[in-house]
């Protein structure tokens, strides 16, 4: 720095210019910044033509990293990072739909997505319906002219309905409209929808694909870069984007998901059939288990062997349900309760009283989801250890 100037301003632009680093990190940089210096207005504008970086919330290197991993992931074309999952959900459908158009909703999807739809977009001229995804005749009875997108999600939570993708996507195309797929619960680990036929797939970063319990983040992905193009002109107004810090962390926890989500997979499996075994569960909802009704949809559209880390019991469904619950959760060892789910650890959470707290009574129960029943989202544990300590809290309700 030039001796002309005074060290209180010599000290604002000294370390901000490390000149060329001939050093080759193995983890990416951490760009924490908030914008980009150029030399003259042409490199800005030249900037403007090539998407280069200018200003953090239009760009930043962190997020596209991650976006470019995920998009690899998802099959697709582009993807936009942004700083929660139903960021990425809000974004998603105002991408596809405008004033005046109807989307068509698995009346299965994640609570407060059926809150977006049913309480707060319909006040600027977005209808929604509510269909079960799993019934053809009523999903093409909803049809209207003005149907623009199907929403749905292809395991659901709690429950783990599994919705036919391909048949979905098939009476989309007759209808003209798009489709949009939530594959958190499931991951690009188990299933790619865009290769299924999906226009946008939305993932929460904040679970499987991140599965450290330290980031909330979300990311869309589509096939059709006229979509893209809308979706990142409303991500930037609606200012959603993930910080870089956040999506340096996101992209660490991805580099070891397909060895986690293999593990959480195999666990759900083993825990589904010894709940099924316990005399005091009266029902449990995963697809690897015979009496699913989708098992044989979930084999053929899901990774081999692999029918999501999340599941659901039922112990009983009657006055006492909130005390049998509170009761069973003082049991249980080792595994605790927190409102999330797709990390290291394994961790319950009462459908009741989080997912689905604000969705009425009678539309809860229109879906089996009723006081008596508790999700499991499994992590990383010992089998032999997770099954002891569910069974043990079992047998002393």
């Amino acid at each position: 720095m030039d001796e002309k100037f005074q060290q209180a301003s010599a000290l604002l632009y000294l370390g901000a210019d490390p000149g060329r680093l001939d050093i080759f990190p193995e983890a990416p940089a951490i760009y924490q910044t908030s914008s980009y210096t150029m030399e003259d207005l042409n490199e800005l504008y030249a900037k403007y033509d090539d998407g280069g970086y200018t200003y953090s919330r239009l760009s930043n290197p962190n997020r596209s990293e991650l976006a470019a991993a995920i998009t690899y992931l998802e099959k697709g074309e582009k993807s936009l990072v942004f700083s929660s999952g139903m960021g990425a959900i809000s974004v998603a459908i105002l991408t596809a739909v405008k004033a005046g158009g109807h989307v068509l909703a698995n009346s299965k999807l994640y609570g407060e997505t059926t809150t977006l739809l049913s309480e707060i977009l319909n006040e600027y001229g977005i209808e929604a319906t509510f269909v079960d995804f799993n019934d053809e005749t009523a999903l093409r009875e909803a049809i209207r002219p003005n149907t623009r997108l199907f929403y749905t999600e292809i395991l659901s939570n709690p429950l783990t309905s599994v919705v036919d993708i391909d048949m979905v996507v098939g009476i989309a195309r007759g209808a003209s409209a798009l489709v949009a797929v939530d594959n958190t619960f499931t991951s690009p680990f188990l299933i790619s929808p865009l290769e299924h036929g999906a226009d946008i797939v939305v993932n929460s970063v904040t679970k499987l694909l991140n599965g450290h319990f330290d980031v909330t983040a979300g990311v869309m992905t589509v096939r059709d870069m006229a979509l893209f193009a809308r979706a990142e002109k409303l991500i930037t107004l609606f200012g959603s984007t993930l910080d870089p810090n956040s999506a340096w962390l996101a992209l660490r926890g991805l580099r070891t998901a397909p060895l986690r989500i293999a593990k959480q997979n195999e666990n759900a499996k083993a825990l589904a059939a010894a709940l099924e075994r316990h005399p005091k569960v009266a029902e449990v909802f995963h697809p690897s288990l015979q009496f699913h009704p989708q098992h044989a949809l979930a084999q053929k559209l899901l990774t081999k062997d692999h029918y999501g880390a999340l599941l659901s019991f039922a112990i009983e469904d009657s006055a006492r349900s909130m005390a049998l619950m509170d009761r069973f959760l003082h049991h249980l060892e080792m595994v605790k309760y927190a409102n999330t789910l797709g990390g290291y650890r394994t961790t319950l959470s009462h459908p009741c009283s989080a997912s689905h707290h604000d969705i009425p009574d009678e539309m809860r129960r229109k879906v089996c989801i009723h006081p008596g029943v508790m999700r499991v989202s499994c992590g990383l544990e010992d089998t032999g250890d997770l099954i002891g300590v569910f069974c043990r809290a079992l047998d002393r309700l």
